[in-house]
């Protein structure tokens, strides 16, 4: 039989416990997530308050359309048309008369509820502990 020995710094070397190997993996899956994010994230506080020129700001904008158009956005998001193009007048009265007297008078009776309620003090919300 054949007795292996380590060098003396890896004598005392324990190894990892199922608990310390997840916390491992975990750790390092955390780590490729923040670096992910990282390299995905637009970082504007680095650059200050500076005034750019007109170009360089075409340019930027440019730059992050393209960013946009390639992120994998659902359709509702790159729909741009107004939802209401379809109604003539956004004046319009949408519900009857009836229903908007019924409504008014709900939120008046509503907003005086509200202005009457009071709170009476009872006892002491917060309680010290008596820890000597």
């Amino acid at each position: 039989m054949m007795m292996m020995t380590y060098p003396e710094p890896l004598a005392n070397i324990e190894p990892l416990s199922p608990a310390q190997s997840k916390k491992n993996d975990e750790q390092s899956d955390l780590h490729r997530i923040l670096q992910n994010t990282l390299t995905k994230v637009i970082d504007i506080s680095s650059q200050g308050c500076n005034n750019l020129e007109h170009n360089e700001y075409i340019e930027r904008m440019n730059i992050y359309k393209g960013k946009l158009n390639v992120a994998p956005l659902p359709h509702i998001l790159r729909h741009e048309e107004c939802l209401l193009v379809d109604m003539p007048t956004p004046a319009t009265c949408f519900c009857d008369i009836g229903d908007y007297i019924l409504i008014n008078n709900a939120s008046e009776k509503a907003e005086l509820a509200l202005k009457n309620v009071k709170v009476e003090h009872t006892n002491d919300l917060v309680v010290p502990f008596m820890i000597p």
